[in-house]
């Protein structure tokens, strides 16, 4: 399926609508009045309501473009694989295990019905949510320099609403790679992330996007609970 990336999320286009790809929510929604039925290969999927009035018009202002839903965790699971490939443009779900017994592969587990996987911020080990629906990164200041902001931004998510972070220079190590990025500093979003979903042991949210900076191409396969 095409995909594509409006200010930092993923889009997808299934029959010409527009579908957030999204492994921070444990369940697809639609934006619509009525449950949106979408076929993959020779699936029809269920889009539940989205529960909470006017997030769909802060989402998609949010990703400058009109969407019809969220494609979440619960979709994945039941196509049991995903493929991502953010330089060739495509998403393809199901199909035959392709993976190179060479590649790099993580162990994923699922906590509350989203993605966590170990990682390694400035050489420490951590376990981070894995977030294709977060624009940008947060971290656990702890794991970070704070010494020096650069960059500030202004973000939403839907159980917090809108908020402000100071971002820094990060360096993140995924399996034998090490790649910088910015990740912003935010104590008081993670703990009250963590309170409403009740998720533990975490120390950050990171998006795919992050790791997609190193790997053409990405691969989730719930099968095999690896990355």
């Amino acid at each position: 399926l095409p995909l594509t990336t409006s200010n930092g999320h993923f889009i997808v286009t299934v029959d010409d609508k527009n579908f957030i790809l999204d492994t921070g929510s444990p369940v697809s929604y639609s934006f619509t009045e009525k449950p949106t039925f979408v076929l993959f290969g020779d699936k029809h999927l269920t889009f539940l309501p989205f529960p909470l009035k006017g997030v769909a018009k802060e989402i998609e202002s949010l990703v400058n473009m009109p969407v019809d839903g969220i494609i979440g965790l619960s979709t994945m699971k039941e196509l049991k694989r995903m493929e991502i490939s953010k330089e060739k443009g495509y998403v393809k779900f199901g199909g035959e295990d392709t993976s190179d017994a060479s590649s790099c592969s993580i162990p994923f587990e699922e906590n509350k019905g989203v993605l966590t996987i170990g990682l390694k911020v400035n050489g420490k080990d951590t376990r981070v949510i894995l977030d294709t629906g977060a624009r940008i990164d947060y971290m656990d200041p702890s794991l970070l320099d704070t010494s020096a902001a650069i960059s500030h931004e202004r973000d939403y998510n839907p159980i917090l609403g809108h908020f402000e972070v100071d971002g820094y220079k990060t360096t993140y190590g995924i399996c034998d790679q090490e790649f910088e990025t910015i990740t912003y500093g935010a104590t008081d979003m993670l703990k009250n992330y963590v309170l409403s979903t009740g998720i533990r042991g975490v120390s950050g949210v990171v998006g795919l996007n992050s790791i997609l900076m190193k790997a053409d191409l990405v691969r989730v396969e719930f099968e095999k609970q690896r990355i």
